[in-house]
């Protein structure tokens, strides 16, 4: 599966998420509110299966006055990555 495919698929079983357009790996954003909701549709998804959690750190946007939290999701059945900022 190449990113587009994967983020297509992202996008049709999560209301709410939307690809990231600057991003070197395939990421998604996904609204904090339906955080909980996501990483479940990502792990359980039979196509996606992201079942690691690779790392997560947070970015700060003092401009904005927020911070962005950033996950990174590895599916060890498909081998696939996901970023997904928050």
């Amino acid at each position: 599966m190449d990113s587009e495919e994967l983020l297509d698929i992202v996008e049709r079983i999560e209301s709410g998420a939307t690809k990231r357009e600057k991003s070197d790996r395939p990421a998604v954003h996904v609204p904090v509110d339906r955080l909980l909701s996501a990483m479940r549709r990502l792990r359980n998804y039979q196509w996606l299966s992201f079942d690691m959690l690779v790392t997560h750190t947070a970015i700060d946007w003092p401009d904005d006055n927020r911070f962005e939290l950033v996950y990174l999701l590895y599916s060890t059945v498909h081998g696939h990555l996901l970023e997904r900022p928050q």
